[in-house]
């Protein structure tokens, strides 16, 4: 496809031992880390499963400290992606109600291994970040994501060039072989 190669595999469904809420309270628990991003504005602190705050520093001041969210209000599984809804956060001046916050997991860049932030954005006092947390990513919705019945063709490209390096490399080698079972072929004889 498009010159590239792809790799490919048919999904084995997996039976679930737990539930979707009950696997991620667990694998929560096990995170002992809050983590931060800072949008060079804003530093941003999530605390999994706990709170979600916000807070603008500079020059090694804390100039505003607002909570967008401290406890979990719902959580919503999806395919590839898991939502929990932050509530209770400090007031919203001209909004008439208290911050909000709904991060979304998404496990969807491969080869990740420290947290990152994939976006944040802000609606009315409510606030929508997206995180990658590899740890969270042994969840089984994102295992699972290649449902029964599917192909699941990974984002890891095997490039045209490399391909046909490989190609000529095995030819060469079987080229060699073929020379080394004839050479021997002759001494035995």
């Amino acid at each position: 496809m498009n010159g590239k190669k792809y790799q490919c595999s048919i999904p084995e469904p997996k039976n679930q031992t737990m539930s979707n809420e009950e696997q991620l309270i667990k694998l929560e628990s096990e995170l002992t880390n809050c983590y931060s991003y800072n949008n060079g504005y804003y530093v941003y602190v999530l605390c999994p499963g706990k709170n979600v705050t916000q807070t603008r520093v500079l020059n090694g001041f804390t100039l505003e400290r607002n909570i967008l969210g401290q406890r979990v209000d719902f959580i919503n599984f999806d395919n590839n992606s898991i939502q929990e809804g932050y509530v209770d956060g400090n007031y919203c001046l001209g909004k008439k109600g208290n911050r909000k916050t709904v991060v979304e997991y998404n496990c969807l860049i491969e080869n990740v291994t420290a947290p990152m932030v994939i976006s944040i954005s802000e609606v009315d006092c409510i606030y929508y970040i997206k995180w990658q947390i590899p740890a969270l990513c042994k969840h089984q919705v994102f295992v699972d994501w290649n449902l029964p019945n599917s192909i699941r063709c990974c984002a890891d490209v095997i490039q045209e060039s490399e391909t046909i390096r490989k190609e000529i490399q095995e030819n060469d080698v079987q080229k060699n072989t073929e020379v080394m079972n004839k050479e021997i072929k002759q001494l035995i004889k």
